[in-house]
């Protein structure tokens, strides 16, 4: 069972609606319209690469705001137990990149991009984008 903020995702529909949920949501938080985009673009990819290689996953996307900056924080958890296996699920999408989103922090796009191995929820993923 993979969920977005307490959704289920079974369809292809769902999957459409967790990407205008999740542009709706961001674009409250007012980011410039590349960013907007290429955010909402990683939240349906992620998504939608999780749940075609069957991962059972959470996803929440909330506010962040620390020492003044604000910004947009998402989370996976899954209940895959290796770390290696979900690091290949996501380098395996080419999506990711034909839509110019990046893991590696030194690509400039993302803040924070981690994967934490945590006894409850298996492995999560941790983003983080400011606003500039």
């Amino acid at each position: 069972m993979f969920q977005f903020h307490g959704k289920n995702i079974n369809t292809e529909l769902d999957l459409l609606r967790v990407k205008v949920q999740a542009y709706d949501f961001i674009r409250a938080l007012k980011f410039d319209k590349g960013s907007l985009e290429k955010l909402s673009d990683l939240i349906y990819e992620l998504t939608k690469v999780l749940v075609l290689n069957q991962q059972e996953a959470y996803i929440t996307v909330n506010m962040y705001k620390l020492e003044h900056r604000k910004g947009i924080e998402i989370c996976v958890q899954t209940q895959c137990e290796s770390i290696e296996r979900v690091r290949d699920i996501l380098r395996n999408d080419y999506n990711f990149e034909k839509k110019g989103i990046f893991f590696d922090k030194s690509a400039g796009f993302l803040d924070v991009f981690e994967f934490k191995k945590e006894p409850q929820s298996k492995t999560d993923i941790h983003i983080i984008k400011l606003l500039t």
